[in-house]
C-alpha cells in the first residue's frame, strides 16, 4: 500500500479490509513519501491493528509513485503481491480468490474482469465489467501477480502500472465476482475526474442487487453512504 490518500476514513477502509482478509497467510506493507504528519496519523490509527502482520515504511525523499512501489514488493517476505490501495475497498474474500485463481491456471497474474465503482463525492455506487480492446482483460489495480516474475514499475509519477501489463506474463481474470474490488474515486487521486468517468462510461453494467449484500458491511463499518 502506498498512502497517496489524505481521507483516514479511506485508508481504514483499506486496513479493515486487509484485516478481515479469509486468507490467513498475510503481510501489508504500507508506505508514506515525505509526508510525517501522515505517517504519525497513520501510526496512531494502526495502534488499534496490533498483531495484524502491518509494517510501515517512511520514505524521507520524494519519489515516484513507481518507486514507491517497489520498495513494497522489496519489503514483503511472501511469494505474491497484490496491489492494495489506500483508497480502495476490497472484500474479505479477494486474496483468497485471486491466489486460487493463480494457482488453479498456473498463472502470472490475476486481475479481476467485474468489479464496483465508487464515487466518493456523490455516494455513487456502479457495477462494472472491464472493457475488451484493452492491454489487459481485466482492472488494472486489482492486480496480483507472482513475486518470482521480478517485475519491477517504472519510476513514473502516474500511469506506472501500464508497463506490467505489457510484458507478455501469462493472465488470468476473475469473473462474476464485482464485489471483490470496489474502486474509488474520492477528488484527489492521481488521475483527474475526466478518467474516472470515462471507465464509469465504458464500464457501467446494470447493477445486479444479490451482489450488494457482499459489500454493505465495509460501508456501513465505516459510515460511508453510497446509492445505486
Amino acid at each position: 500500500m502506498v498512502t497517496n490518500c489524505v481521507d483516514m476514513k479511506l485508508i481504514e477502509g483499506s486496513i479493515y479490509s486487509y484485516v478481515t482478509q479469509t486468507y490467513e497467510n498475510k503481510e501489508l506493507i504500507i508506505v508514506t513519501n515525505s509526508n510525517k504528519r501522515g505517517y504519525y496519523e497513520l501510526l496512531e490509527l494502526l495502534e488499534k491493528y496490533e498483531n495484524c502482520n502491518i509494517k510501515t515504511y517512511c520514505i524521507d525523499e520524494k519519489i515516484s509513485l513507481g518507486k514507491l512501489r517497489n520498495v513494497t514488493i522489496e519489503k514483503s517476505l511472501g511469494s505474491y503481491c497484490a496491489i492494495w490501495d489506500s483508497d480502495d475497498l476490497f472484500h474479505c474474500d479477494r486474496l483468497k480468490d485471486q491466489y486460487f485463481q493463480i494457482i488453479s491456471t498456473n498463472s502470472d497474474y490475476c486481475t479481476c474482469k467485474h468489479f464496483m465503482q465508487y464515487f466518493y463525492t456523490t455516494e455513487t455506487l456502479t457495477m462494472n465489467k472491464w472493457y475488451d480492446g484493452s492491454i489487459t482483460n481485466g482492472l488494472l489495480p486489482s492486480l496480483m501477480f507472482k513475486k518470482n516474475i521480478e517485475y519491477y514499475y517504472p519510476d513514473l509519477h502516474r500511469g506506472e502500472d501500464l508497463d506490467f501489463f505489457t510484458c507478455g506474463f501469462k493472465e488470468c481474470v476473475i469473473e462474476n465476482k464485482p464485489y471483490l474490488y470496489i474502486y474509488t474515486y474520492h477528488g484527489k487521486n492521481a488521475y483527474c475526474s475526466e478518467h474516472y468517468e470515462m471507465i464509469k462510461k465504458n464500464t457501467t453494467i446494470p447493477f445486479e442487487i444479490e451482489y450488494e449484500s457482499n459489500i454493505t458491511y465495509l460501508f456501513n463499518r465505516f459510515n460511508i453512504h453510497y446509492r445505486i
